[in-house]
């Protein structure tokens, strides 16, 4: 009866340290996702990008616990500093978060779903912040200017044509007098989500629309035919202007 429960425990760690291997690969792999062919970018990129998301979570309590654990065995050497890590561990629950390896492990597990869950249900929220950038000598008639500034959507991989349309329909709420995108805009070459990328030729019939690129449209094909999709739905390229 042991031996069995030896076995079971031993066939259940292998699994645990099988499935901890997979998920930090799978949670690094989404940095070469970037580069890889668009058929591989649908099938891995969300669940390599949320691997990503849940590891960095994750790594920021086991290193805090690990500095933890250093720092209270140094200081239990000394009179006075382990008086004040006595002083804490009377607190509820301190104690076994300083001390107790199991607590610490519950601690982490718990807040790094909870984070990962929050940022997963919130990756869609658009919010629109106004700032005000006050210029000498502006000569705008009345004054002032209106722009909308959209930057690093990053179409492709994970964003889809509803996340870009709802980002549009967010600018075509606000009155506005001219529209710059500032790059950053696809992951993913022309042919592959020219469709994803469509709504924001909406852009123009609303106000004045300006594009510059970032570095990421250099990074899938030639970057020339996104230039040319813009152009043709008379958006204004600006090329070292």
């Amino acid at each position: 009866m042991l031996k069995a429960q030896i076995s079971c425990f031993q066939i259940n760690k292998r699994r645990c340290s099988d499935g901890l291997v997979v998920f930090l690969f799978l949670g690094q792999a989404v940095y070469f996702m970037y580069y890889a062919p668009g058929f591989l970018q649908w099938l891995l990129f969300d669940i390599t990008s949320i691997c990503a998301g849940i590891w960095t979570n994750m790594i920021a309590f086991v290193c805090g616990f690990g500095l933890v654990n250093f720092f209270a065995s140094k200081m239990m050497m000394f009179g006075y500093t382990s008086w004040i890590l006595e002083w804490i561990g009377r607190i509820p629950y301190m104690h076994d978060l300083i001390w107790r390896r199991r607590t610490q492990i519950k601690f982490t597990l718990i807040l790094t779903l909870l984070m990962s869950a929050s940022m997963f249900i919130s990756r869609d929220w658009i919010v629109v912040k106004h700032k005000t950038i006050k210029l000498r000598n502006f000569s705008a008639d009345g004054g002032h200017l209106k722009l909308a500034v959209i930057s690093d959507l990053h179409a492709g991989a994970s964003v889809y044509t509803e996340q870009i349309h709802q980002v549009v329909e967010k600018v075509l709420e606000n009155p506005v007098d001219a529209v710059l995108i500032v790059g950053d805009m696809v992951d993913a070459p022309v042919e592959d989500i020219e469709e994803r990328v469509r709504p924001v030729l909406q852009l123009p019939v609303h106000a004045p629309t300006y594009f510059v690129t970032g570095n990421h449209e250099y990074y899938y094909g030639d970057v020339h035919e996104w230039l040319r999709f813009y152009r043709n739905g008379h958006i204004t390229v600006l090329e070292n202007e």
